[in-house]
């Protein structure tokens, strides 16, 4: 009686320990073969629009962090989410030039619409860029300094 009870107190607690060690995998980690993969985070970009007139607005865009969002698909999620017009012209490999937002098109007064990265101007056409965080980006209608 007494090996029969140790065999079974054995076994439960095999049982009980595969158990504990099953569900901690299960649901702790998740799914046992699946890739260890950082969780998103979500983030915000600040971007302002100095328009010809000289107003200036300040748009936070959040985004859920993705490396592939390009600075032109930014710009063309906050205009369209602002109601404003949007235009723009594909140049293939050289670029996209965005050409029109809200009322200011390009040309106007020998005005362009051009952005800028933490007061810098990158040489490089907005839907080549990856705008990288903590950055403040600003789109100016103004002459090209160029």
């Amino acid at each position: 009686m007494k090996k029969t009870s140790i065999i079974i107190l054995i076994l439960v607690i095999g049982i009980i320990a595969f158990v504990m060690w099953f569900v901690n995998n299960r649901f702790c980690c998740g799914p046992i073969n699946q890739a260890n993969t950082p969780p998103k985070t979500d983030y915000a970009y600040l971007l302002e629009f100095t328009f010809d007139k000289g107003e200036t607005i300040s748009v936070k865009y959040p985004y859920t962090f993705s490396p592939d969002q390009s600075l032109f698909t930014i710009t063309q999620d906050v205009v369209t989410q602002k109601n404003w017009t949007f235009d723009f012209e594909d140049y293939g490999d050289m670029g996209v030039l965005v050409t029109q937002i809200n009322d200011d098109i390009n040309g106007q007064g020998q005005k362009y619409w051009q952005y800028f990265v933490d007061e810098q101007q990158p040489l490089i056409s907005a839907d080549k860029y990856y705008p990288q965080l903590g950055e403040t980006i600003n789109w100016k209608f103004q002459a090209s300094e160029l």
